[in-house]
């Protein structure tokens, strides 16, 4: 077991004191962002998509364009990138390590709050 009231030995800093992890800024903001993603990846990631490919049915019906080529590879390259977004919020969620023992949680019986 490690004494959580000891000094940080890399930086000589004190650890930092919480009553609840929901108050560490880092896993704060991370949860935040996480809860957005997780409410409305699949909307942000569709609705450009379905927008230029409706635009493209109903005002190009026979078009060549290498611009409207150009407009629905950008829609899908932008799907591609919110979902990626999202799954990076999520590995960096399971990947969190505690502040003060440096441990990932529920990794250890003996958890450090």
């Amino acid at each position: 077991m490690q004494d959580h009231n000891a000094t940080d030995s890399v930086s000589g800093a004190e650890p930092p004191r919480f009553k609840c992890l929901d108050e560490y800024p880092c896993y704060s903001r991370l949860l935040e962002r996480e809860a957005i993603a997780s409410k409305y990846w699949h909307i942000v990631a569709i609705l450009p998509v379905a927008i230029v490919l409706a635009v493209a049915e109903l005002l190009f019906p026979k078009s060549d364009s290498k611009l409207l080529l150009a407009c629905i590879v950008a829609a899908l390259v932008w799907a591609l990138f919110v979902v990626g977004y999202s799954v990076a919020l999520i590995v960096f969620w399971a990947a969190f390590r505690c502040p003060r023992c440096k441990r990932r949680f529920g990794t250890d019986d003996d958890e450090c709050w």
